[in-house]
């Protein structure tokens, strides 16, 4: 990371999709984007099932409309010490917490680590989440990548940490692939990630992602 990277101080919130938790897998097909107190997160997560994720309905990738922040799933050869480390190393925001199936032999863990920009495309998501993961956590639960991913609710009682005054992942240290590249005029354009847009044709496409010069319905 550039010593001379503009800090960013995160907001107080964080918005997730979240739902009930359950363990029934047919009952988290939708869930409910939602703004949270950093105060509250804890509570939210040892109450709900979530996501970094933003869903139009149907939790899965082609209903993908845009993602603020990642998520890592650390469950084989990880501990929350290393973890804990390469986040202070790069001076990322943060939030840890242990999952139900952590003990003190074998650390299992989630970390939501935030964007410095929306994410508004599901391949992309995961382009990028593999990108940083394979740099920085290489031993992460490869089905975190899937843009229809979510996390099970962990216990009451689990470990919990919460770091969200430093910077975001800036999208542009972590470049993609061949074919996979970021669009980053799409991310730049001033439209919200979340506004759509009827063109002349009557067809319907996010605003951030109009290139070319076309009338718009409002």
């Amino acid at each position: 990371m550039s010593n001379n990277q503009k800090e960013e101080q995160q907001p107080n919130t964080l918005l997730l999709s979240v739902k009930q938790l359950t363990l029934n897998g047919a009952d988290n097909t939708v869930f409910e984007w939602t703004e949270i107190p950093i105060t509250d997160v804890k509570d939210v997560l040892t109450s709900s099932n979530y996501s970094t994720i933003h869903w139009d309905g149907y939790r899965d990738g082609a209903h993908f409309i845009h993602a603020n922040a990642i998520m890592v799933d650390l469950d084989h050869n990880a501990t929350i010490e290393e973890a804990v480390a390469t986040l202070d190393e790069l001076n990322l925001s943060y939030i840890l917490i242990t999952s139900k199936s952590h003990s003190p032999a074998e650390h299992r863990f989630h970390l939501i680590i935030p964007v410095d920009r929306p994410i508004v495309d599901g391949s992309q998501y995961k382009a990028f989440v593999e990108a940083f993961c394979q740099k920085h956590f290489p031993n992460y639960d490869r089905k975190v990548r899937d843009a229809g991913r979510f996390l099970y609710g962990s216990p009451p009682d689990a470990e919990y940490r919460c770091v969200w005054d430093r910077t975001p992942i800036r999208i542009e240290d972590f470049p993609i692939s061949s074919g996979q590249g970021f669009n980053f005029k799409a991310l730049d354009n001033g439209f919200l990630p979340t506004l759509k847009v009827r063109r002349a044709d009557g067809s319907e496409v996010m605003a951030a992602e109009i290139f070319e010069k076309t009338s718009i319905y409002c």
